[in-house]
């Protein structure tokens, strides 16, 4: 979340037609949203030879490869919104889809929509495949912005933001395929009917140690 706001800010620039921010910049942003975070007292489970202060070391690194990224790729594109909320409907008989796309853009006649993903590692093709759902959910958030500005091509992309040693930047654009399209929606249908009938079978893995509901799902057993 510290990561995503201070990247945002370097798209806030871009839409004010200012210079983009220079990294102490960034990293005061991302250190403010570290204390907000901190001060909700959730709790901070580091991971292995982390701290507070390593984590914003590597915050640092990769906040400046960012930047650099950004300017190097003398993006011609116009920013349209930054955190963009959508309601839509995927399905006639399920309830509405809410949306939140984290950078807009738009070049020429095609439409950008990007979503920063921060990552342990780099991203490989499995896992980008395993998140053609959300490339899917996008396209059909964003209809409304097609039609507003005549878009004849929308371009979805991953900009993954691993925690490497030396940082770097990745950039997919995943291309999701019919089949794709059909079975988000054959998924979406079925949780919906789970629902309705009161179906919520657990659904035990490594994320039940981070899950805010385990709890009342699982009691006491972790």
């Amino acid at each position: 979340g510290s990561i995503h706001r201070a990247v945002e800010s370097v798209h806030e620039a871009r839409l004010a037609g200012q210079a983009i921010p220079a990294t102490d910049e960034l990293v005061k942003g991302y250190d403010a949203a570290w204390k907000e975070s901190l001060a909700e007292k959730p709790p901070v489970l580091f991971g292995k030879a982390e701290n507070e202060t390593v984590l914003q070391e590597q915050a640092r690194r990769t906040l400046e490869a960012y930047r650099q990224h950004v300017i190097g790729s003398n993006a011609k594109t116009e920013v349209l919104a930054i955190e963009h909320a959508a309601r839509f409907s995927l399905l006639t008989d399920a309830p509405p889809i809410e949306a939140r796309l984290d950078l807009v853009e738009k070049s020429g006649d095609e439409l950008i929509v990007t979503d920063f993903k921060t990552s342990r590692g780099s991203w490989n093709e499995e896992k980008t495949h395993a998140s053609l759902g959300q490339v899917v959910l996008y396209a059909h958030a964003i209809m409304p912005m097609v039609r507003e500005f005549k878009i004849r091509r929308v371009v979805t992309q991953f900009v993954v933001l691993p925690k490497l040693k030396k940082a770097t930047v990745q950039v997919l654009t995943p291309r999701p395929e019919q089949a794709d399209v059909v079975r988000l929606k054959e998924t979406v249908g079925d949780v919906w009917t789970g629902v309705k009938a009161g179906i919520f079978p657990r659904n035990e893995s490594w994320a039940c140690k981070q899950c805010p509901f385990k709890t009342a799902c699982l009691g006491n057993k972790l």
